[in-house]
């Protein structure tokens, strides 16, 4: 059925406004009335009647979207396409409950144990006596036409679903790559998407090799695990040590004015870093130099508590370390009642241990 036969196969039930990590979105509820399943949409800015919208026709994975599972890609395309539609402004995500490629869960973690001896995702499905992909889209396009979606523009790497779409009478206008981060647990998974499932992906690097960026983008998901088990063990935290200066060691254009030195996957990673820390160190000198903000702000995740070191108390009240209200923690006896009174904590201490007592 196309969307051009007139009778649809979902209403719409209700919506509420769901605030999240990348902004403010509508979501939208719809009930399909072939299997009675409830499918979500997410709606920010104008999209009714509008022509070429931001588009994510994303189905439902557990494992990947709540859980992390780091055997897919799933919840960093989801992730990523909240990330791009915030940023454009307008857009719409189909979040469509056909978990598994349209195996179902329990199917799904069948699949799972075969590839684990073995079998790859296609060969794994085909074992169990079910097809490659048996997801259909019959229920986006007719969510799209209700929305009354001229043209959009997609954000896949899947052949299959640009074709299908077309084929119920969607207007493509535009495809718009996902790419995904390589991971030792994922690098299988994505090769056969590419090579048996004909996704349009690059992985450039053959299977099993991996740039030392790869490799530490999936260290930085260790960080907690680690940290936790450092402290069981040594009772003190875990420390990474991150620097970055211009050659000639400027951090900072003037006092106070921040000096761009970082590419933007630079900033990317330092970001992805501070989200896997529960603290973040600097010094006074860092602080009134550039003035940083020490957030996180590029990624998902939540921020590190600042600790400055601060043995004179320069540290200046218009500090974007205290705008966000994180409680910074300063090295110095001094001032108590006047520092008390901006929600920071003032530590004497002659040594790091006072401040991460075991």
């Amino acid at each position: 059925m196309t969307k051009s036969e007139g009778v649809s196969l979902v209403s719409r039930k209700t919506a509420v406004r769901l605030p999240t990590e990348w902004g403010e979105f509508q979501m939208l509820l719809y009930e399909d009335h072939r299997e009675h399943k409830e499918h979500l949409v997410l709606v920010r800015g104008e999209v009714i009647g509008q022509q070429d919208v931001l588009v994510r026709v994303h189905s439902e994975c557990f494992t990947g979207d709540v859980l992390g599972s780091r055997r897919c890609d799933c919840g960093e395309q989801l992730d990523l396409s909240m990330r791009l539609i915030a940023e454009a402004g307008a857009g719409v995500i189909l979040y469509l409950r056909q978990e598994g490629r349209g195996i179902g869960l329990l199917k799904k973690m069948q699949a799972y144990n075969l590839q684990d001896q073995g079998l790859d995702t296609v060969d794994a499905n085909l074992a169990l006596g079910h097809q490659a992909d048996e997801r259909d889209y019959d229920i986006a396009a007719h969510i799209l036409t209700d929305l009354e979606i001229q043209t959009i523009r997609l954000l896949t790497n899947n052949p299959h679903k640009i074709e299908s779409l077309e084929n119920l009478g969607i207007g493509i206008t535009e495809r718009i790559p996902l790419m995904p981060r390589v991971t030792p647990d994922n690098s299988q998974y994505l090769r056969t998407k590419m090579e048996r499932l004909h996704h349009l992906l690059d992985l450039e690097q053959p299977l099993g090799s991996f740039t030392e960026d790869q490799i530490l983008l999936f260290k930085l998901g260790e960080i907690p695990a680690a940290g936790a088990a450092h402290h069981q063990e040594h009772g003190r935290p875990l420390v990474t040590l991150t620097y970055a200066q211009s050659l000639d060691g400027s951090i900072a254009a003037r006092a106070g004015h921040p000096l761009a030195i970082s590419c933007t996957e630079s900033q990317t990673f330092t970001h992805s870093l501070r989200a896997a820390h529960d603290a973040i160190l600097v010094g006074i000198g860092t602080v009134l130099a550039d003035n940083p903000r020490l957030n996180v702000r590029l990624v998902p995740g939540k921020n590190p508590q600042p600790v400055l070191l601060d043995s004179r108390l320069r540290f200046p009240s218009y500090a974007n370390l205290l705008k966000d209200g994180r409680w910074t923690r300063l090295s110095s006896p001094w001032r108590r009642c006047w520092w008390g009174g901006s929600g920071s904590w003032i530590l004497p201490c002659n040594c790091l241990s006072e401040i991460f007592p075991g």
